[in-house]
């Protein structure tokens, strides 16, 4: 706790005020992945437009959120998987992750617009690209310490994420000359 303390410029009693433990940050972590995600979801579905449009805002977003967060996501999903029943809150709420993106995928076949693919592994790739993505795209340790992105990690979020969503979006488009309207439709903002 003192680490973590020193971490954010604050003294230890400081910390111990808003969480009593560890586990109690890490437990706040872990909840703030999922609640994010699916808050996104939910704005995005109310935003409405084609199921293709959806999902090219949808990973747009994820990518972006991913990229700001302040800690290192795989190492908290890494420890949430140790605990398993501690955390399985969290993996119901990742499964209403999954099924909130299959739902647009599944929409997007029945309106014709994306190919015929199975909607639960495209929703679970989906969201793995993006979580990669933001795996590379972190801090690099040196030392135990967090440096800014390597130099040569000159790419924005917004730009991998777009990038992202063309090559995604792209390869399940039943007509991929579409992809120019996708986009405009997505609006991005």
């Amino acid at each position: 706790m003192k680490e973590l303390a020193a971490a954010a410029g604050l003294r230890t009693s400081s910390i111990y005020y808003y969480f009593d433990s560890k586990e109690a940050i890490l437990h706040e972590i872990v909840a703030e992945v999922n609640r994010v995600f699916l808050e996104e979801v939910q704005r995005v579905d109310a935003r409405g437009g084609s199921a293709a449009s959806k999902l090219y805002r949808l990973i747009c977003r994820d990518v972006e959120l991913l990229c700001g967060l302040p800690y290192d996501l795989n190492e908290a999903l890494g420890i949430s998987m140790l605990q398993d029943e501690t955390f399985a809150w969290f993996w119901e709420d990742r499964e209403s992750l999954y099924d909130a993106v299959e739902s647009i995928v599944s929409a997007g076949i029945l309106a014709g617009e994306l190919l015929a693919v199975d909607a639960r592994l495209t929703a679970i790739a989906v969201l793995a690209n993006d979580k990669g993505v933001r795996g590379w795209f972190g801090p690099v340790r040196t030392t135990g310490q967090a440096r800014s992105r390597r130099p040569s990690d000159s790419y924005e979020p917004r730009e991998l994420g777009e990038f992202l969503a063309d090559i995604t979006v792209g390869g399940l488009l039943a007509d991929r000359s579409r992809l120019d309207l996708v986009r405009t439709e997505a609006g991005n903002d």
